[in-house]
């Protein structure tokens, strides 16, 4: 509840959510008054990071990791060649 998701809540896009609270993100998007179900709640990382990026893989997505998580995803991007790893950066 720290976050202001209202800003988010009347977007078009769709998202994807990992972790072990992602249910929780979730529920509080639905708070906000987004649509139920717009947010794809995967457990595991690299499938959220599937789901995000689309059957082919083009187009922009703009991830919003918790500081803990953020490690964890830039190095999934780097192993799929997508960024640098971020001890590289």
């Amino acid at each position: 509840w720290d976050a202001d998701w209202e800003v988010l809540a009347d977007r078009d896009a769709r998202g994807s959510c990992a972790g072990r609270r992602a249910g929780e993100l979730d529920q509080r998007l639905q708070y906000a008054g987004s649509t139920p179900g717009r947010l794809h709640v995967v457990p595991e990382l690299r499938a959220a990071l599937d789901a995000a990026m689309g059957t082919d893989g083009a187009g922009t997505v703009h991830a919003l990791p918790t500081y803990t998580a953020l490690l964890a995803l830039r190095d999934e991007l780097a192993r799929r060649g997508l960024a640098p790893r971020w001890s590289e950066a």
